[in-house]
């Protein structure tokens, strides 16, 4: 009777297990669906932990308590596993300095424009080469080329950190990840040493702004077989700047979902056809979304390219005054409004027939913004969340 009762208790535990295994899929497939649900962004209070809000599911924002780093041999990654509970890795304040005038004025700056492609980044570029930032550094003689190339390296992909993902030689990343420390304090020797004024306090140095071989950084960066893989890997490029002893900050730059699809799919034909053009920009707003989830504190600016709403957070860290005459000379010389497109255009770009395709699209784009205002506007005067 033992016997009996054992076989069908190992019996009954099998069929359970088994049966159980149909739903892992679909808790894997409820988990990323949120980053694709057309959702809102709920802060109710100045709490230190932050909600977003998707339909009528809750799910905890990073925790903004201190945790230790991770070590990777000598590379330290200053960001942890949240609670089981979280989807999220959290990078406490503590862990980085904001980019603020008080606290870090003694460390030189670095900016980092985070955008898919064709979300402008060539609008920024043309914005540099007038700034009081630029003006500076050829004063001086510094030149902060180096940094992108060691990040990426079109032709020479095992030469630089992130590249070297696509190479199909062995590399070392530990001598990647120090050609980027270097890099860094170069650039920061450079500025230190200079007898040159620097700009006002809250300028900062950017880091891509369309190198030869390195291209925009953007998401993804250049074309090819492997696309989906190329783009910028901010844990190691912001444990790079912890290593060399400099802040480092993000601003994110986007666009209306239609533009980005004329822009890639009909204009430049990145992609063979609405599908995949759709489908990749997910996956790199995906990956945009995250890795402000995982650095909260390093959200300098929310820049929307159609409107030009956010772009005092570009000006101020390029060295003007926002609020100046002469920004906003340089800026009307510059920047042409986008028109917004007409029913009948957004058919041209997306027929009736595809729209199905990019309904994860609008709501990823949507997702992302309300999280670039959401720490934005946590932010306190000094930089650090409230």
């Amino acid at each position: 009777m033992n016997n009996r009762m054992q076989m069908m208790s190992t019996k009954v535990k099998a069929q359970c297990t088994q049966n159980n295994l149909w739903k892992m899929p679909i808790v894997m497939a409820l988990s990323f669906a949120v980053f694709s649900i057309r959702s809102t962004i709920s802060v109710p209070s100045l709490s230190a932990t932050l909600e977003v809000e998707t339909g009528n599911m809750t799910i905890p924002a990073p925790s903004l308590s201190a945790t230790s780093g991770v070590e990777t041999e000598n590379i330290r990654f200053p960001l942890s596993p949240s609670s089981p509970s979280s989807f999220f890795l959290t990078t406490p304040s503590s862990q980085f300095s904001p980019i603020t005038a008080g606290k870090d004025d003694n460390r030189t700056r670095f900016m980092f424009l985070m955008g898919t492609e064709e979300s402008g980044h060539h609008l920024f570029r043309s914005i540099f080469n007038v700034s009081p930032v630029n003006r500076f550094l050829n004063t001086t003689g510094i030149n902060p080329n180096s940094i992108p190339q060691t990040l990426y390296h079109q032709w020479e992909k095992e030469t630089s950190l992130f590249s070297s993902v696509l190479s199909p030689k062995e590399v070392d990343g530990n001598e990647r990840f120090k050609k980027v420390v270097n890099s860094l304090r170069l650039v920061d020797t450079a500025v230190r040493t200079s007898s040159v004024p620097p700009p006002p306090v809250g300028w900062s140095i950017p880091i891509n702004t369309g190198e030869k071989n390195s291209g925009m950084l953007s998401y993804p960066n250049f074309g090819g077989q492997t696309k989906t893989l190329q783009y910028p890997d901010i844990a190691a490029l912001y444990a790079a700047c912890e290593e060399a002893n400099v802040v480092c900050e993000h601003i994110l730059i986007h666009r209306d979902p239609y533009e980005l699809l004329r822009g890639t799919a009909r204009k430049h034909r990145y992609y063979k056809n609405i599908r995949q053009s759709a489908k990749t920009l997910v996956l790199m707003l995906a990956v945009m979304t995250v890795e402000m989830l995982k650095f909260p504190t390093q959200t300098a600016g929310c820049w929307d390219y159609d409107s030009g709403k956010g772009r005092s957070a570009v000006a101020r860290m390029l060295g003007w005054n926002p609020k100046g005459e002469e920004w906003r000379l340089a800026w009307d010389s510059i920047y042409s409004p986008t028109d917004t497109m007409t029913p009948e255009e957004r058919d041209v770009v997306v027929p009736p027939s595809e729209r199905v395709y990019v309904g994860a699209l609008m709501s990823s784009v949507e997702l992302m913004v309300n999280t670039c205002h959401m720490f934005l506007g946590k932010k306190s005067w000094d930089g650090s969340l409230i």
